[in-house]
């Protein structure tokens, strides 16, 4: 039984576009010849076809999508030398599926306030440089919690295309070895804050993407 299917992209991306995928597009994309998919890859492959969601991820390596609906989902992970692996999920299971593809982990707590910066000052800070946005001994904190181990990553969330859907949600998150914050996007002149949060928080987040 094929619980999962590993193949060049375009290969992937061809049988993605199958209604109902046949047998010459299911061995095109590595699946040996006669074999029944599970049943959580035939039902994932089925919802990803017309997906009621899309989950995406940014700042994590490797790039992960989710493609599905009630009924099941696709988990798609992008190899090395422009591979793809597919894998069937339970709706309910999507959330855990995202907290592996993220390594969401437990961050110690902090109990600083927010702390509101440009999105240059943002970059510049996760990066290592000096913040110049925001007073310099909030930085400067922020900067020693960050530095060891620093991520920055997003989960996107878009529902289903034609139908008001195509406008993504997203949870970001900058974390390290210091804690874990959201950050927000708290003005249309590119401002943002971090607060502090906990990754049991996060998880909520990444609950409530889901239609």
């Amino acid at each position: 039984m094929i619980a999962e299917i590993s193949a060049p992209a375009a290969a992937i991306d061809a049988l993605l576009g199958e209604a109902d995928p046949v047998p010459r597009a299911l061995e095109t994309a590595g699946a040996t010849p006669g074999e029944v998919l599970h049943p959580l890859l035939a039902a994932g492959l089925a919802a990803a076809h017309e997906p009621a969601f899309r989950l995406w991820t940014e700042g994590i390596d490797p790039g992960v999508r989710i493609l599905g609906g009630h009924l099941g989902a696709l988990l798609l992970v992008d190899e090395p030398a422009g591979a793809r692996t597919l894998v069937g999920v339970s709706y309910e299971e999507v959330p855990l599926a995202l907290v592996g593809a993220v390594a969401l982990e437990p961050r110690p707590s902090c109990d600083e306030p927010p702390i509101r910066l440009g999105a240059p000052a943002l970059a510049e800070l996760i990066g290592g440089a000096d913040a110049r946005s925001p007073p310099r001994a909030e930085a400067e904190a922020l900067k020693r919690r960050l530095e060891p181990g620093v991520r920055h990553w997003s989960v996107m969330c878009a529902g289903r295309e034609g139908q008001g859907g195509e406008v993504p949600r997203s949870v970001e998150v900058v974390e390290g070895e210091g804690g874990i914050w959201r950050v927000r996007t708290v003005d249309d002149g590119g401002l943002v804050e971090l607060a502090p949060t906990t990754s049991t928080a996060v998880l909520r987040d990444l609950v409530a993407l889901l239609p």
